[in-house]
């Protein structure tokens, strides 16, 4: 990752060292393959897998995928959910959908290849079953013809003169071809990933970067029960690592002790020069035979493994036994432990021979991209610099006689530009630690730990780190950190070694040491000192935030007061703005009250008023009634006492009408001084019921009627009675 000097990011790029190939074809027990192919069959929808002739394929039908019978990835992941990720990592670098089309391809094109069969014509002569389910999708997604891809792998072509000859292949080593097609196209596409990827997250303000920060993530160490080339290789690259760590931590450690001129007993640490010398350094080394057999075209592994038989016969770092002679293998004492290597395959590994015919029938493919990856593969030395056609396919193909690098000593230049790296930088270690060889969580194994982490000198570093000085400051940064112990010693006087030692004595620590231009602490006391200054710095900070929380708190009291008078006026107009509106609407209720109390008091007086002269009216009537009865009653009377023997004469006698007599009783002072009261006195029924007894007695037959005061009433209102004189009555 590359850094501006402000500290920004300014882009990032992507190195690979050593992709494994070899596992492609073959797996351990318990492993897979890459995971890109379990992912694509369990990711890709049915379009896709249509798409590229996956339709109801799964990692069971593939040699790829099947080698080592597991499918599923030991830490849980789901390969499907993978696939997903990565398709979206790819479009976040801005990689177009048609060129991921042709990765998915290229990667599904390897599936079907790996299934491919041959035929044998005869002994020296084979060809490519081209009934096999997986010839026509392996054609199509490359874009070549049978014939093409028939010619490239199961024949070679010999140079004579300016003459070429084809030379047909016997069919195990068109498999052999066909292998190594497949590792090489596979190592082609990995290659034009990456550079795809650094196209997208470089830029060109890197070039001018201020900072770098580099993270290697490879190999740790390998020792399995066969270990050829690839653990050689990974095995040399941990003892390169593990010179550069014991480098930082102990020798040049030890150089900074001399060069300050501090006390300091020498102390002895693991030193694996002499294993880097017998792999590659010296003069011979394992490689050095390696790259000189690999040169000739009949060697043997036989050959290679007794030219080191011979060379290190005396070596301390390497084993050779009679039986490990007679199978030809031998053993290298690495700084993690002795490891046995099989020589036998050595030779082919190293030269990583392809096809002399395959990169031409990539060149030849109608699919752009193919051809990209032709390129890689013919020259792969110029692969950093192909990216989206930089070079031009004819430029390419003229580069196609050159010879190819072997793989020792491609890794070997990649392993010299790495530690140029390192060195350049200041390193930090991590040491990744494997909790057990079952790859089952929540199982540690102590046994299995503490081997890793002794083989790793991890423990001899922690060791020498206890006795050395492990904390360093220069005499700017000690006084910077640690001025506040030592106040009155540290005043505006320049930093010098006297100033740096005054405060060391008033510090008062021993496993302090003050070099010429460097403080080395002991890892103890640079800890009691930084608890220490942590301890002055707290109770500092402590006093700083009483005081300015004091003034704080005072702010805001000042402020809060102010607040709390302007809130009680607010509150105390609120109040008495309420208690005015409470009085006046208590005196609009109360006056509202009174009106209605009245207006019910008012109906209630006329209520009682018109009931008491209708009353006092029917009273009136009733009184009238009787007077006007009394008065009829006294007429008769007076009439029947007046009247003469009618008998024996028709005589008309006028009898006063009731409107008279009610005049006359009006005006009558006896009839009105008779009248009873209007309010309280009644006129007792006695006398009417007596005047009517009265008149039955004197004629009882006489009176026409019911003989009732209502009849007599009704006759009067007439005007007149008539006696008849026939029947004697009136």
């Amino acid at each position: 990752m590359h850094f501006s000097g402000e500290g920004l990011i300014t882009g990032a790029s992507i190195e690979t060292y050593l992709l494994e190939k070899v596992r492609l074809l073959s797996q351990a027990d318990g492993e897979r393959n890459y995971h890109i192919f379990y992912e694509v069959l369990k990711g890709m929808d049915d379009t896709e897998l249509n798409k590229y002739f996956l339709t109801n394929k799964t990692a069971e039908h593939f040699k790829l995928t099947n080698a080592s019978g597991v499918y599923d990835r030991g830490d849980g992941t789901d390969d499907g959910e993978q696939f997903l990720d990565i398709v979206d990592a790819f479009d976040n670098i801005g990689i177009a959908q048609e060129t991921k089309d042709k990765i998915l391809a290229v990667t599904c094109a390897l599936l079907h290849a790996s299934n491919l069969s041959f035929k044998s014509l005869s002994e020296d002569e084979s060809k490519l079953d081209e009934e096999n389910a997986h010839f026509d999708p392996f054609i199509s997604l490359l874009g070549v013809t049978g014939e093409t891809l028939n010619k490239h792998i199961c024949s070679v072509s010999l140079q004579f003169g300016k003459e070429t000859h084809l030379k047909s292949l016997p069919k195990d080593k068109a498999e052999k071809g066909m292998e190594s097609f497949i590792k090489a196209t596979y190592d082609a596409l990995f290659t034009r990933v990456v550079q795809l990827i650094n196209a997208s997250i470089s830029t060109k303000e890197q070039e001018s970067k201020k900072a770098t920060i580099g993270v290697l993530d490879i190999f740790g160490f390998e020792s399995f029960t066969t270990n050829s080339l690839e653990q050689l290789c990974i095995n040399y690259c941990n003892e390169i690592l593990q010179r550069q760590f014991n480098s930082a931590v102990f020798m040049k450690g030890q150089e900074e002790y001399e060069r300050e001129g501090i006390d300091w007993d020498f102390v002895s640490y693991p030193d694996n020069r002499s294993v880097l010398d017998l792999i590659d350094s010296g003069k011979p080394s394992i490689f050095n035979h390696l790259a000189d057999q690999s040169k000739l075209p009949r060697a043997t592994d036989k050959g290679f493994a007794s030219a080191i038989y011979k060379s290190f016969k005396t070596n301390k770092h390497l084993e050779a036994t009679n039986q490990q002679v007679t199978n030809l293998k031998f053993s290298v004492a690495h700084y993690a432990g002795l490891v046995e290597y099989d020589a036998k395959g050595f030779l082919n590994k190293d030269r990583d021979e392809l096809p002399k015919g395959a990169a031409e029938m990539l060149f030849s493919s109608s699919n752009e991209f193919i051809k990209e990856l032709a390129a890689i593969i013919s020259n792969p030395s110029s692969s950093e610099s192909i990216a989206g056609g930089a070079n031009s396919t004819s430029s390419v193909k003229k580069r196609m006689g050159s010879s190819r690098d072997t793989i020792s000593a491609k890794f070997r230049r990649q392993l010299r530009g790495m530690r140029q790296k390192i060195d350049s930088m200041n390193p930090h270690f991590v040491r990744c630690l494997k909790p057990n060889d079952e790859l089952v969580p929540d199982y540690f194994d102590p046994v299995m730990i503490v081997d890793q982490l002794r083989s790793g000198g991890v423990v001899e570093a922690v060791r020498i780190s206890r006795t050395g000085y492990p904390q360093r400051f220069s005499f700017s940064s000690f006084v910077d950190r640690y001025w506040m112990l030592g106040c009155e010693v540290v005043g505006q006087t320049p930093v010098t070694k006297e100033l740096v030692e005054a405060l060391v004595t008033v510090i008062g620590f021993d496993g302090v040491q003050v070099g010429k231009t460097t403080v080395f602490l002991r890892q103890q006391k640079s800890e009691r000192l930084e608890t220490l200054r942590r301890q002055r710095v707290n109770s500092s900070v402590i006093r700083i935030q009483a005081i300015c929380r004091g003034y704080i708190a005072h702010k805001l009291y000042r402020k809060s007061l102010e607040s709390i008078v302007q809130v009680q006026c607010y509150i105390r107009r609120m109040t008495s703005i309420a208690k005015v509106n409470r009085i006046r609407r208590q005196q609009v209720e109360e006056q509202a009250a009174m009106i209605i109390q009245c207006a019910v008091r008012c109906k209630k007086a006329r209520s009682v008023l018109e009931g008491r002269r209708v009353r006092r009216q029917q009273l009136e009537e009733q009184a009238a009634r009787e007077s006007l009865e009394q008065a009829a009653r006294e007429s008769l009377e007076q009439a029947a006492r007046k009247t003469p023997d009618l008998e024996s004469s028709d005589t008309t006698v006028s009898i006063p009408s009731t409107t008279e007599l009610a005049t006359e009783a009006a005006v009558s002072p006896l009839t009105k001084s008779a009248a009873p009261s209007l309010v309280d006195e009644k006129v007792p029924p006695a006398s009417v019921s007596d005047a009517s007894k009265k008149v039955y007695k004197k004629k009882p037959n006489h009176i026409v009627g019911d003989g009732t005061i209502d009849s007599i009433k009704e006759k009067m209102e007439k005007g007149s009675f008539t006696y008849m004189k026939d029947t004697g009555v009136w």
